[in-house]
Parts: C-alpha cells; sequence; structure tokens
C-alpha cells in the first residue's frame, strides 16, 4: 500500500484554509448581530401589590420581533400567576436593555410547547426575524444565540447542536445559556431563526435546550401572525394633509401615571398616518405608551403616555429631597385625506 506525506508547505495550506472558514463563520455571525439587534427585546415580568406598593422585578427574559405590528415570541414559563393580593406587568426595551420601555399585552401562551406570544404597542414599525424550518438542520450545525443573559445587555452565544432529541422533541445543544436567556432568538448561519433558547442544567451550562422554530408555528397560525409579511409600509398619498398637535405631561416627583389625549383634524376626513415625535423626556421608564387611530371618528388619534417621577428621599417618614418630576413632550404629525 502506497503513503503519502503532506509536505510542511501543504499542512500550512490546510491550516490556513480551515482558519479562513472559521473566521468566515465568525465574520458571519456578527453580521447577523448587527442586522438582527434591534428586534432583540429585553423583557421583564413586574409584579406589585394592588395597593401599589412593593414593586418589584420578578423576572427577566428575552425575546423577537416575529411580525411588523409589533408581535414577538419569547418562553412560555417567563409567563406566571400571581397571588390575589398582587397584580403584575410585562415590560420590553428593544436594543440596550435601559433604553425605551413598553408595556406588553399577552396574546397567547402554550406551556407545553413553551412558547408566548406578546404585542408591542403599534406606536412605531417593528422589523421582524426571518424564521425558517427547524426540521432540515442538521446535527453539528453551528448556532449563534443572542439574548439578555443574567439581565445584563444584549450578548451572543455560539455551539453547536448536538442532536434532535431532547426533551419532548426539542434542539439539545452546546450553547451556553443563563437565566435571562430564555425566549433569545437561535440563528443558523445565514441569519435565519431556527429556535429559541429553552433551558439548561445548573450544573451543565454546555449541555442546553432549543426549542425549534417548527413548534412557533402553531401558536402563529392560531392568532393569525404571519411571519413572512412585507412591512414597508404604503406611501402617504401626495394628496394628504398634516397637521402637528404639540404635547406636554408632567407628574411629580413621587408620581407614576399615565395619560390619555385625544387629537382630532377636521370632521368628514379620515386619519392615514401618525408619527410621534419626542422633544424632551425625563423620568425613568417615561415612555409613548401609543398613538392610535380612534375606531369610532376616523378623525382622530389617541395619544397614551406613561409618565414616572424621579422619586424622593425619606428619613423615617419625613420627605427630605424631591428628586424632580418627569415629564415628557413632543409633536404628533397626523397626515390625513
Amino acid at each position: 500500500m502506497a503513503s503519502y506525506l503532506l509536505r510542511p508547505a501543504a499542512i500550512l495550506l490546510l491550516i490556513a484554509v480551515a482558519v479562513t472558514a472559521e473566521t468566515s463563520r465568525a465574520q458571519d455571525f456578527v453580521g447577523i448581530r448587527s442586522k438582527a439587534q434591534d428586534s432583540i427585546l429585553f423583557v421583564q415580568r413586574v409584579v406589585r401589590n394592588r395597593d401599589g406598593t412593593g414593586e418589584h422585578v420578578a423576572d427577566s427574559a428575552t425575546g423577537f420581533v416575529v411580525a411588523c405590528r409589533g408581535y414577538f415570541l419569547t418562553a412560555a414559563h417567563v409567563v406566571q400567576s400571581v397571588t390575589s393580593s398582587q397584580e403584575q406587568a410585562y415590560y420590553a426595551s428593544p436594543g440596550p436593555r435601559d433604553s425605551q420601555r413598553f408595556q406588553l399585552d399577552l396574546v397567547k401562551s402554550d406551556a407545553d410547547l413553551d412558547v408566548a406570544l406578546f404585542q408591542l404597542p403599534p406606536s412605531r414599525p417593528w422589523a421582524p426575524l426571518a424564521i425558517a424550518s427547524s426540521s432540515g438542520v442538521p446535527d453539528d450545525a453551528k448556532v449563534l444565540v443572542l439574548g439578555y443573559g443574567t439581565g445584563s445587555d444584549l450578548g451572543s452565544s455560539q455551539g453547536t447542536i448536538r442532536n434532535h432529541f431532547g426533551p419532548g422533541g426539542r434542539l439539545n445543544t452546546q450553547v451556553p445559556f443563563n437565566h435571562g436567556d430564555s425566549g433569545a432568538p437561535a440563528f443558523d448561519i445565514s441569519g435565519r431563526v431556527i429556535g429559541m433558547a429553552s433551558s439548561g442544567l445548573a450544573l451543565a451550562n454546555s449541555f442546553t435546550v432549543i426549542t425549534p422554530s417548527d413548534y412557533f408555528q402553531p401558536l402563529l397560525s392560531l392568532t393569525g401572525v404571519n411571519n413572512a409579511q412585507n412591512c414597508t409600509p404604503p406611501p402617504t398619498p401626495v394628496s394628504a394633509s398634516t397637521k402637528s398637535f404639540q404635547f406636554s405631561f408632567t407628574a411629580e416627583p413621587d408620581q407614576s401615571r399615565e395619560f390619555s389625549q385625544t387629537f382630532c383634524v377636521d370632521e368628514g376626513v379620515s386619519v392615514r398616518r401618525v408619527e410621534v415625535h419626542t422633544d424632551s423626556i425625563n423620568g425613568e421608564g417615561t415612555h409613548i405608551i401609543s398613538s392610535l387611530k380612534d375606531t369610532d371618528r376616523p378623525n382622530c388619534v389617541t395619544l397614551r403616555v406613561f409618565v414616572r417621577g424621579n422619586g424622593v428621599d425619606r428619613i423615617g417618614g419625613i420627605i427630605v429631597n424631591y428628586r424632580g418630576r418627569g415629564w415628557i413632550s413632543g409633536a404628533l404629525n397626523v397626515s390625513y385625506g
């Protein structure tokens, strides 16, 4: 039997090819993060007593936008019940975890599939991530997970798929997860979502489970959410007129308030497009909730905002310092015709 020996130059060439291929994959993953990061959400479950006291963040997770109108997915185990003396709300921030915070509506949750569908306020355009079928993803495929592990800012984890025989048919992977990564999108090398982070083992964070994207489809189909919808808004007709309304809302230092104000253009016309521009904002958590056309009055738009004051300092029961009011001001631009 003939034997062949590789010369040193050939060995170096093979090493260079391998390094180049690995570098190319790394660059692909960097590109994926750059394109996807504004569609990935830091999710918080906030619990408080019904009298308004004792507010605290009970849990955090990650979510990702799947449709133009602000629908997004996260892990269903984030959805929990509270006692009769408590109430809770869900919030999400796109991009950096300390960016503008939006209150969420729970659309539907499936504990068996560990998939929950929420909706963000349709007050801005949302860019969905493309979902691909997970059935064709081979074992040993490279995956990238982008999430808010441990409640920190957006971070990445990479690894491979071990096999398709995880609990309930999920994907076993070698991607390290942390608490807070639940619901994080898992991307293939082309940048498509093929699953979401679900769970891991406390003593082996490199043995983890991803909920495959094929598990998303029943929930999306049931609720009529179309991931493939074209999100490009139709152009505003040239004949449309525009009117600008100024708004300003203020909360005292120890207040957290939600404001609602309706703005109307001339009767006999219909609102076609609404844009909200913020000029000045102060107070942690102060944000635009929504700016929706009135279903009963087609010429009107209702703006809802949340304003939080900066708090007060107390010694015992005595207030010793007011840290300042919260406010938000800007303009509501309405196109109509």
